[in-house]
């Protein structure tokens, strides 16, 4: 399996996982990856029951180095100490200045996945706040998916 079959196997694996917490009506038969074959596409596409396609993006909301970290460690079995910062803000505002290349709706996924040292109720704050100042790009809707947390943080007029 390659690195991007990897990675696409680990983004359907969050998002069937993220649907049925969240409970959003998407048929977890319909959830496959999308091919970007160089194009700038969102992660996934999946059918909604009453919206029809959509097209979710994914980010997980983590700090390279808190992921990197990690691997050394599970590694070694050692434990590593560093200082490290909050990167949600700038990977929201990365998202939401993107353009993508698909005929559907799209929506953003932001989700922790155990990588994370920042609140849920910090990191919901951080969005929304990112959303207030830019708006919500390319996205129908954004998602925080955390630690205690699975909820809508942004919504479009049309949504």
């Amino acid at each position: 399996m390659t690195k991007e079959e990897r990675k696409m196997a680990q983004e359907i694996a969050v998002f069937l996982k993220f649907v049925n917490e969240s409970r959003i009506p998407i048929d977890p038969k319909s959830v496959e990856p999308i091919h970007s074959n160089g194009q700038s596409k969102p992660d996934i596409l999946c059918s909604h029951q009453s919206e029809g396609l959509t097209a979710f993006e994914l980010t997980e909301l983590c700090n390279e180095d808190i992921a990197r970290a990690i691997a050394i460690d599970l590694q070694s079995g050692d434990a590593t100490f560093l200082y490290t910062s909050d990167t949600t803000e700038q990977r929201v505002l990365n998202k939401i200045q993107k353009r993508y290349e698909i005929a559907y709706p799209v929506e953003l996924l932001c989700y922790l996945n155990g990588r994370s040292i920042t609140p849920d109720d910090n990191v919901i704050f951080t969005i929304e706040d990112a959303i207030r100042a830019k708006g919500l790009g390319p996205f129908r809707r954004i998602w925080f998916w955390g630690e205690n947390v699975c909820k809508q943080v942004g919504k479009g007029d049309d949504a």
